[in-house]
């Protein structure tokens, strides 16, 4: 999978410490997840004010796409199926010496959606799955001018995502509206 993005202080607007930071690695999925009238899947964050792409880390032993799988069902309540790979997006996040690498995919949902089965933690942070249409989840993913530190670095990594997603959403609807020649 190609990486897409690199996010670091100075792409959020902090200083860096300058010093040698030893960091620890933590994987993670993400889907931009479409619905079958194309709307996106977005987790609002309401403690916090910002909205994110579902998903997150692999457990133990867990494959990208074992997590993948689990994480929309437990955060949408839904299968899915991978229509392609969008490409991988590595955090530094300096102040947690975390050193974040998400591996993200454009997928539909498959089957019927059933209640998310959220984690304590996600519940305490108000998290509520919405759904907007591709220029709507980047409007509403690029909105958040808090301060918060992490979801400085979910905003431009969801973001990144998204926009990777409008270009091959975009490219897809071309192939398919093309006209096809007499006979085929």
């Amino acid at each position: 999978m190609r990486l897409i993005k690199e996010i670091s202080h100075d792409d959020i607007g902090l200083a860096g410490s300058g010093s040698d930071v030893k960091y620890r690695v933590r994987k993670a999925a993400r889907a931009v997840l479409c619905n079958e009238a194309f709307k996106i899947a977005l987790m609002y964050v309401a403690k916090d004010g910002y909205y994110k792409l579902p998903g997150g880390g692999l457990e133990n032993g867990e494959s990208v796409l074992d997590a993948l799988r689990r994480e929309i069902y437990e955060e949408v309540g839904c299968g899915l199926q991978i229509l392609q790979k969008i490409g991988v997006v590595i955090e530094y996040r300096e102040q947690h010496e975390l050193l974040q690498i998400s591996y993200n995919f454009l997928c539909k949902t498959e089957g019927e959606l059933a209640h998310p089965r959220l984690t304590a933690k996600e519940l305490k942070l108000g998290f509520n799955l919405v759904w907007f249409d591709i220029n709507g989840a980047i409007g509403a993913v690029s909105a958040y001018t808090g301060e918060k530190y992490v979801a400085k670095f979910i905003t431009s990594r969801d973001v990144c995502i998204l926009r990777q997603a409008k270009t091959i959403l975009g490219s897809r609807t071309k192939k398919r509206s093309r006209p096809h020649p007499q006979g085929e």
